[in-house]
C-alpha cells in the first residue's frame, strides 16, 4: 500500500485518500512550503515544524512513526530550512539559512558532520537516487557536492525555489523555477558509463 503525508493531519492511503493513522499535532505550527520526506521503508516520516515550548516555538526537526502517529524524537534544528533522508534511509540531510548542509543520524537525528556550501541560504537539498550525491540549491545556482564535501558541479543564473533529481537520477529538475527544463550535469553521464 502507498501511503501518503496529507496536510500535517496524519498518513493517507495515496488511492484512496482513507485517513489511516491520525497524527498528534497539539503544539505545532507548520512553516510554508515545508517538505516532509518519508523513509524509504514508509514507516517513519520526518518534519520541520515550529515546537511550542512554555514561552516561545523553536524549529525542530520531528520523527514520526507513521503507522502509530506518534512522535519518535524531537531535536532544535534553529538554521534548517529544507532537509531530506537519504534513499538508503541511514542519513538525514539538512539545508540551512546559515549556508550549511549537516549530516543527521537517522537514529538520534544528531548531527554528525557539516560544511559551509553558499554564502546565502540553502534553499533545498536532494539526494541522488542511487549515488552517494546530493544537490543544493542557493539563491542564485544549483551545486552537486559528494558527501566529502567536494563540488562536482555547478549551475549558475537559474532561480528556482528548489531542485530535485530526477527518479532515474540522469537529470535535475526545478520547482518554481524561472525555467521548467530539466538539466542533465556533465558529470553523471561520464560517471555512468
Amino acid at each position: 500500500m502507498e501511503a501518503g503525508y496529507g496536510g500535517g493531519n496524519g498518513v493517507y492511503e495515496a488511492k484512496t485518500g482513507k485517513l489511516l493513522q491520525r497524527m498528534d499535532r497539539t503544539g505545532l505550527e507548520v512553516p510554508q512550503g515545508r517538505r516532509v520526506s518519508f523513509w524509504p521503508q514508509r514507516d517513519r516520516i520526518l518534519e520541520l515544524a515550529m515546537v511550542a515550548n512554555e514561552d516561545s516555538s523553536v524549529k525542530s526537526l520531528i520523527l514520526w512513526d507513521a503507522a502509530g502517529g506518534r512522535r519518535l524524537k524531537v531535536v532544535r534544528a534553529l538554521f534548517c530550512k529544507s532537509a531530506e533522508i537519504s534513499p538508503d534511509g541511514s542519513c538525514i540531510l539538512e539545508g540551512g539559512t546559515d549556508g550549511k548542509v549537516r549530516f543527521r543520524s537517522a537514529e538520534t537525528l544528531e548531527v554528525e558532520k557539516e560544511f559551509r556550501v553558499e554564502d546565502g541560504e540553502v534553499d533545498s537539498v536532494s539526494w541522488h537516487p542511487s549515488l552517494p550525491l546530493f544537490v543544493t540549491n542557493g539563491p542564485d545556482r544549483w551545486r552537486i557536492w559528494d558527501r566529502n564535501g567536494k563540488r562536482l558541479w555547478e549551475s549558475g543564473g537559474v532561480v528556482a525555489s528548489g531542485v530535485l533529481f530526477s527518479p532515474n537520477g540522469k537529470s535535475l529538475i526545478p520547482w518554481a523555477a524561472t525555467e521548467t527544463n530539466s538539466y542533465e550535469p556533465p558529470p553523471f553521464g561520464a560517471a555512468r558509463k
